[in-house]
Formats: structure tokens, C-alpha cells, sequence
């Protein structure tokens, strides 16, 4: 219903013509009365139609659901919305006069959106769960604080957190947005060095402020490096340099298993994550694309 929601949202917008789909990706608990959504919404970018940004599908959504109220059945928190990482407080919630500043879309920063994703030992999972929102405000705390002390600051623009799930009884994957600027002025970062960068910042992907973290669980969109310490046999190290990167095509997918049932993929699921990625591999190196095929990677269990 969400999905069809806003799909008919923006059919119905004033920049349909742009518009190419929206799928939903997920929910999650932000309090126990209600719940976080997170879709993504996909759009044209072509040199023969004006090109949209998020400042203007953040005005189109506010207008097209009486300023972010009403999405169809669903009843709205009017200050929730973001867009990427853009968000404009509500009026509603602020008493004292403000001074408006109209953003248009040439003022917009052109950003470079990675997801950060990491296994936290510790705390162990129940603890991060009984009180997720104040976790997840550390997490995005002190993977600004990184960035914003490291070698790349002057590129950085925030990290989101997004969401916790499961690994095991005792660990949480992660998952954040982090966006940097990509202006011609100021050198441009990629997965590479971002991946380095957060290695070093952590003493080799060991601690982030107060979490311990496990050293070989790091993805930087799809970018991951295997733990040394890890793999007993001789390595051959490829140097990867950010001019040798492919240019990749992210794709998040999405399905539900049957069977086995949920309690039997739990008790072991280290196994099975593993086995899931092996067959999309397959499946794909398989296929008619395998040519263009890149990997898979596995991400989590819900």
C-alpha cells in the first residue's frame, strides 16, 4: 500500500514527468506507537526534461500530502520527513519567529551518498535494542565526529543512521548514509578511500567511541576488504586506487523466504547469510548479465 501510495503521489505531481518508481524498502520500530518508513523513489535524469533535486520532491511531497500529514490511510509526523539527508524543521514546532531562506535547486550541493554498514559486538544486541533511539544517535554522533576529524572533512557533508538488525544474540549490523560533496573545487572521495579512512579512524575497524566493533564486517556501498588477520594462506594484494574503480550500479534486493522458517534460519545464521549470497552469485553469474555482473553481498535477516 505504501509503495502504491507514493508512486500515485508523484504520478499525480507536477514533475510526473520525470518520475520513474518507488519501492519500498523497509519498516522499523520508532516508538511503540509508530513506525519509521524507508523507500526508495527513482527519477529520470535526462538532458531533454528539467532535472529534479531533493529540495524540490521535499516541496512536492509536503504539498501533495497536506504539509506532511496525510499519505492516503496513513496518518503522518509532520517533522519526519527527509530526503536523502535533507529535512526542514516544522514550522509548527517552532515558537519563535525564523527567517526563511528560499533554497533553490542551483544552491543545492551536489552530494555523493555511501551506505556504511558494520557489525557492534558490544554492546551486545538486547541492550542496543531496549534503548535503540539513544544508540542510534551515538552512532551517527560519532561517525560525524570521524569524518569531521579526519583527512577528508572538508568533502563532508553527514551521516544518517538508518537502521539496527540482528547478527546474533550478542551483535548488531549497522547501517548508516554518510554524503559528501562532490564539487570540482575540492578532491572527491570514493568507497576506497572512505573504507581506509573509517579503518584508521577506528584503530583497523576495532572501536567507534564506545562500541567494539568486528574488524572484518566494514562495507562502504558494496566496496569490502577481507580481514588479514583472518586468512592464514599467502595474499596476493591488489592496490586498489580510486582511478581502477568500476563504475557501479547499486542495487538493494529484497525478498521473502518461506522456508526454512524464521526460527531455524535464526539459530544459524551466520551459515545461511552465507549460503543466500553464494546462490545470488550463482544465479546471477549464471544469467544473461553475468558479463556486467559485479557481487553480491548479504546485509541482513528481519
Amino acid at each position: 500500500m505504501i509503495a502504491n501510495e507514493l508512486n500515485d503521489l508523484f504520478m499525480k505531481s507536477s514533475i510526473n514527468v520525470t518520475f520513474s518508481s518507488c519501492i519500498f524498502h523497509s519498516f522499523s520500530m520508532a516508538n511503540t506507537n509508530s513506525s519509521t518508513v524507508t523507500a526508495v523513489c527513482s527519477f529520470k535524469n535526462d538532458s531533454t526534461i528539467p532535472e529534479v533535486d531533493r529540495v524540490l520532491l521535499y516541496h512536492v511531497f509536503e504539498n501533495k500530502t497536506a504539509g506532511i500529514s496525510n499519505l492516503g490511510p496513513y496518518t503522518l509526523d509532520g517533522d519526519s520527513l527527509y530526503l536523502n539527508d535533507y529535512h526542514e524543521s516544522s514550522r509548527t514546532t517552532t515558537p519563535m519567529p525564523v527567517v526563511t531562506r528560499t533554497q533553490t535547486p542551483t544552491e543545492e550541493p551536489n552530494l555523493t551518498v555511501f551506505n556504511v554498514t558494520f557489525i557492534v559486538n558490544k554492546p551486545a544486541f538486547p541492550e542496543i535494542q531496549s534503548n535503540s533511539s539513544n544508540h542510534s544517535s551515538m552512532i551517527a554522533n560519532e561517525l560525524n565526529d570521524l569524518f569531521m576529524k579526519s583527512s577528508i572533512n572538508v568533502t563532508f557533508s553527514s551521516c544518517i543512521f538508518h537502521s539496527f538488525s540482528m547478527v546474533n544474540t550478542n551483535s548488531s549490523t549497522v547501517t548508516a548514509v554518510c554524503s559528501f560533496k562532490n564539487d570540482s573545487s575540492i578532491p572527491e572521495v570514493d568507497r576506497v578511500l572512505l573504507y581506509h579512512v573509517f579503518e584508521n579512524k577506528t584503530a583497523g575497524i576495532s572501536n567507534l567511541g564506545p562500541y567494539t566493533l568486528d574488524g572484518d564486517s566494514l562495507y562502504l556501498n558494496d566496496y569490502h576488504e577481507s580481514s588479514r588477520t583472518t586468512t592464514p594462506m599467502p595474499v596476493v594484494t591488489r592496490t586498489q586506487t580510486p582511478t581502477e574503480e568500476p563504475n557501479l550500479t547499486v542495487f538493494n534486493v529484497t525478498f521473502i523466504v518461506n522456508r526454512p522458517a524464521f526460527p531455524e534460519i535464526q539459530s544459524n545464521s551466520s551459515n545461511h547469510s552465507s549460503m543466500i549470497a553464494n546462490e545470488l552469485k550463482d544465479l546471477f553469474m549464471k544469467s544473461s548479465i553475468n558479463v556486467t555482473f559485479s557481487s553480491c553481498i548479504f546485509h541482513s535477516f528481519r
